[in-house]
Formats: structure tokens, sequence, C-alpha cells
């Protein structure tokens, strides 16, 4: 498997590029912390609401609804950026998926964050 995540939400392919796409929102806490000049580091903890959850499938082309993607999420994060460039580690605490319904997965994502 092939896990690809994003900043709208997260797919999880298999190789004829199925997909399973879900969107939610999230509410952050977020501390920061300047232990010198321009440089920050900062912790993170966010909880996410599922708005919906549908997988894509290629061969044959259809898309479908899924009701076994958890309604709740919470994970953390952290980042450390020097002037206003950084990166950025996100972990999913809760598994996506309800347990018994699918693969035990907990979304990471990692990335560039630029302030502006």
């Amino acid at each position: 498997y092939e896990i690809r995540l994003s900043l709208v939400g997260s797919e999880m392919c298999i190789r004829d590029r199925s997909k399973l796409r879900t969107t939610s929102l999230g509410i952050p806490l977020h501390l920061a912390y300047q232990p010198v000049r321009h440089l920050t580091v900062s912790l993170s903890g966010y909880f996410d609401f599922t708005m919906g959850a549908n997988s894509i499938y290629k061969r044959p082309k259809e898309k479908s609804s899924l009701s076994g993607v958890n309604d709740f999420r919470f994970g953390v994060g952290a980042s450390v950026s020097y002037y206003n460039v950084g990166v950025y580690l996100r972990y999913g605490v809760t598994p996506l998926f309800k347990s018994s319904v699918g693969p035990k997965v907990h979304p990471l994502s990692i990335g560039l964050c630029i302030g502006l």
C-alpha cells in the first residue's frame, strides 16, 4: 500500500490508484515558544470531526460513501521554524477506522511550513 497525506485530507492508495478520501473539520490547540531570536518551536494538539468519507475505485470506475471511519479523531503535532520557514510533523493518535472495520491506520503528515 502507498499512503499519501495532504493539507485537505488524507488518501490511502492501492497500486491501481483506487483511493480512500476523508474530509474533516479540525479544532487546533497550538503552543509556541521562541528560545532564541527567529527560532520558534511549537507543539500542537487537534480534534478532527469527520464530515465525509468515500472510496473511489478506478476499475470499474465508481464512487461510494463509507461508514467505518471514526467520527472524531485526536492527534498531536510539532514544528520547528527559523525565520519564517520550518518543518512540521502531525500524527493521528486515534485510528482512522473504527475497530474491526478496517486496518489499524494512524494518519501521519510531514511537511514544510512558511509564515507570512
